[in-house]
């Protein structure tokens, strides 16, 4: 089990550095994983910048694919 929550922490910190690293390092605040996807809150350290990140995850942890999601809030 660490073995597979290390390869997800180091691939929200490597997806987030490949997807936008003009906005500084982010910080991977919680995660969410289901079969075959994981997707990761992530935020700068001053809590400027934030955002979803989407990966295809292997039976074995690997992650690819990795992608910004669109975060669309709606007023009522």
């Amino acid at each position: 089990m660490k073995k597979h929550l290390g390869r997800l922490v180091l691939g929200a910190l490597l997806a987030s550095t490949v997807v936008g690293c003009g906005a500084g390092p982010r910080y991977v605040a919680t995660s969410t994983a289901s079969k075959g996807h994981v997707k990761f809150l992530h935020l700068t350290a001053d809590g400027s910048n934030r955002g979803i990140i989407k990966c295809d995850m292997a039976e074995n942890g690997d992650l690819s694919n990795c992608r910004d999601v669109e975060i669309v809030l709606e007023e009522k």
